[in-house]
């Protein structure tokens, strides 16, 4: 089993289950993962998880940062809007509209996968997203999972991860 989760599974377990738990909770994670950590399958099964137990209703978003579409930063604010339910402005989508998609939501979670490629991105685009982000957080009840493969205080900085209180959970690879 350690072969096909990359980790020991009691420890694959405990961060699946604390994942669970945080969202639940309605607390934001970093998800940190290394190679050859099989990530993407605890994120499927966190997924899952919350599904069952809230219910069709519950609205899970997924974007992966090494998808095309995200190249572009009008992109990323594009697909942020179309995968929480909402309909963007097309190839022109901008904080505005993403401010007004977040006027009308209800909650959710939003999971942006290899997020350190968000460094690629421009320090103001950066900065409005985060700020986008937390305002919907605050006021919409989205939670967040970033995962990364690197702490996200080390590539943003402290003050983003605690602007976005956003909770470590780092999953280590073993020998």
């Amino acid at each position: 089993l350690t072969m096909t989760l990359g980790v020991p599974a009691p420890d694959w377990l405990r961060a699946r289950d604390e994942a669970v738990r945080l969202l639940r909770d309605r607390k934001s994670l970093n998800l940190v993962t290394h190679h050859p950590v099989h990530w993407e399958a605890l994120v499927e099964e966190v997924r899952d998880q919350l599904h069952a137990e809230r219910g069709a209703s519950f609205r899970w978003a997924q974007i992966d940062l090494e998808e095309a579409a995200t190249v572009e930063p009008s992109g990323l604010l594009r697909l942020i809007i179309e995968r929480l339910g909402g309909h963007a402005n097309g190839d022109h989508t901008t904080f505005n509209h993403l401010g007004r998609f977040f006027e009308g939501f209800d909650g959710g979670c939003l999971a942006l996968l290899h997020f350190h490629h968000i460094t690629d991105k421009e320090p103001l685009f950066i900065k409005g997203l985060v700020r986008s982000l937390r305002h919907a957080q605050q006021h919409n009840h989205l939670t967040l999972l970033f995962q990364s493969k690197i702490v996200i205080s080390r590539f943003l900085g402290d003050d983003i991860v605690s602007y976005l209180n956003l909770h470590p959970l780092e999953l280590p690879p073993r020998p």
